[in-house]
């Protein structure tokens, strides 16, 4: 008797475990994977966002600097959303959230070349503003540099030639 009563609470248990194996899952979801096609760009430029990761059909919110921005996903669970970048020139955080679940990415907004030194897409010449995107640094006069360097170093040959010339006289003498 003991036996049957030992089998049946065996069972029991194992029948008890594999029912609470079933159960909703209480560890937190996975954030969703958020790609963006240009972290740097133009005040008001258009940013794509790339939103893998959230389950088929579901809600995908995006705040860019206050603004919401909603879309849903498609049957795979991603979606691809364009978005308006800041008029203000700086580092923005852009919140995505499906299920719940938050991820932030960064976006930089760089300053505009009003002038238009730089084709007015931060891609064009390199006058002062930026070259596709970075400052300008070092000197832009390397052609007179080149030009000295190549003059001193045939004067030097010259005067080496002399040199030896000189040297060569002195010798036979």
């Amino acid at each position: 008797m003991k036996k049957i009563i030992l089998a049946f609470a065996a069972l029991a248990a194992v029948l008890g475990f594999s029912a609470a194996a079933d159960a909703s899952p209480i560890y937190p979801l996975d954030p969703p994977q958020v790609t963006v096609d240009n972290p740097n760009t133009l005040p008001g430029g258009t940013v794509v966002l790339g939103v893998t990761g959230c389950e088929p059909g579901a809600t995908i919110t995006i705040n860019v600097d206050g603004t919401t921005i909603t879309a849903q996903a498609d049957a795979s669970g991603s979606a691809t959303v364009p978005t308006t970048a800041p008029n203000t020139p700086g580092v923005y955080d852009i919140s995505v959230t499906c299920g719940g679940v938050t991820t932030t990415i960064r976006v930089t907004v760089l300053e505009d070349d009003i002038e238009g030194t730089n084709g007015g897409t931060n891609g064009g010449g390199t006058t002062g503003g930026t070259t596709d995107g970075l400052p300008a640094t070092g000197s832009g006069g390397t052609n007179t540099t080149m030009m000295l360097g190549l003059g001193a170093l045939i004067v030097g040959g010259g005067l080496f030639g002399v040199s030896q010339i000189r040297r060569r006289q002195s010798l036979s003498a």
